[in-house]
C-alpha cells in the first residue's frame, strides 16, 4: 500500500496528511498500521468508479465518507451569445470581502466542513484562500459575478487544453430561485466557448442533491464518481 504525502494539505492544516488509492483487498488494519508507522495524522482514501459507489465495506463504515461526482457538458463552439447584463468580472481586492462570505456558502457540503475534526475555522479559511487565489488568477482564469444591486453570486472557471472546469459557484441565499445560478453557468459556458473548449466540467457531492439537480437541469451529465474516506490516526 503506497501512501502519497500531500504537502499543501499538511502545511495548511498543520497535520501530516497523505492519500491512498483503495483496492478491493485494502484493509483498515493495514491502513492504520502503515499510516502510524509513517507518522501520518490523517489519510484520505480514494475509490474511483464510473458509477455511484453504494456498497461500503463494513470495515470502513465507522469513518467519515462522502462521494464526489464529476459532471460534464459538451459545448457547441461558434455559438454567438453574449453575457447577461448583470455579469461582470470580479475585481481584486474590491470584491474580496463580499465574496469571502459567499465562498462559505459555496462550501456548505464540503467534506472539510462536514468532517468536524477539521474545525469550522479551518474550513472557513480554506475556502477564503481558494476564493482569494481565484480572483488573483493564481488558480483560476476568471471569476464572474452576478451583480445587480449587490453581488448576488459568483462562479470561478479554469481552462485546461480543450476543457474548462468550474471550481466554485454560489448564489447568496436571499437571491436564490431567480435563475442567477443559470446565468452564472451561462457565463462560464461563454468563456469556455471563446477559449475553444469542447467540454465544461464541475464537481459536487452526491449527497448535495440540490446541486446535482441544478447541474442536470442545466445540461450536465455525471461521468465519474470518487468515494472519499477520512482515516484519522
Amino acid at each position: 500500500m503506497e501512501i502519497t504525502y500531500l504537502r499543501w494539505d499538511s502545511d495548511f492544516f498543520q497535520l501530516k496528511i497523505g492519500s491512498i488509492m483503495l483496492q478491493e483487498d485494502t484493509s483498515i488494519v493495514d491502513i492504520m498500521h502503515q499510516g502510524r508507522i509513517q507518522g501520518f495524522d490523517l489519510l484520505y482514501g480514494f475509490q474511483e468508479s464510473d458509477q455511484n459507489i453504494t456498497n461500503i465495506p463494513l470495515q470502513f463504515k465507522p469513518y467519515y465518507q462522502t462521494t464526489n461526482v464529476l459532471y460534464s457538458k459538451k459545448l457547441q463552439n461558434g455559438v454567438n451569445v453574449t453575457y447577461d447584463a448583470a455579469i461582470r468580472e470580479a475585481q481584486y481586492p474590491e470584491d474580496l470581502a463580499k465574496l469571502h462570505a459567499l465562498s462559505i456558502q459555496a462550501g456548505h457540503s464540503s467534506r472539510f466542513k462536514l468532517d468536524l475534526k477539521f474545525g469550522y475555522e479551518k474550513f472557513k479559511a480554506l475556502y477564503e484562500i481558494w476564493l482569494s487565489n481565484s480572483i488573483q488568477k493564481l488558480i483560476a482564469d476568471h471569476v464572474f459575478l452576478h451583480h445587480h444591486d449587490d453581488i448576488e453570486g459568483f462562479v470561478t472557471i479554469k481552462t485546461n487544453d480543450h476543457s474548462a472546469t468550474i471550481g466554485l459557484i454560489a448564489v447568496d441565499g436571499q437571491f436564490r430561485n431567480k435563475n442567477i445560478g443559470g446565468k452564472l453557468i451561462g457565463a462560464a459556458e461563454i468563456f469556455a466557448n471563446n477559449a475553444q473548449c469542447s467540454v465544461l466540467e464541475v464537481g459536487t457531492q452526491v449527497e448535495n442533491e440540490g446541486a446535482c439537480r441544478f447541474y442536470e437541469k442545466n445540461g450536465f451529465s455525471p461521468i465519474h464518481f470518487n468515494k472519499i474516506f477520512h482515516f484519522w490516526l
